[in-house]
């Protein structure tokens, strides 16, 4: 059977149903898109994490909408 024109040797089969992508260890990544993928999720739950003890210590005052607490810094 030909596969489609533009398809990713890495796609998954066609019948996936995107629960095959999680959790990481199982997906077709490379061992070094492996990593990168972990680092993110790390970092990005790192942010998170930030985020949250920063709203902590605004006392709840935290700008929901504000990309990356930039606005925050000179909101009143």
């Amino acid at each position: 059977m030909p596969t489609r024109s533009g398809e990713s040797f890495a796609s998954p089969p066609p019948a996936s149903t995107g629960q095959e992508m999680f959790p990481i260890e199982k997906t077709y990544f490379s061992s070094i898109e492996q990593v990168f993928v972990q680092e993110l999720l790390l970092e990005i739950s790192e942010k998170r994490e930030g985020r949250r003890r920063l709203q902590g210590a605004l006392g709840g005052r935290w700008l929901r909408g504000a990309p990356g607490g930039q606005r925050l810094r000179g909101a009143r």
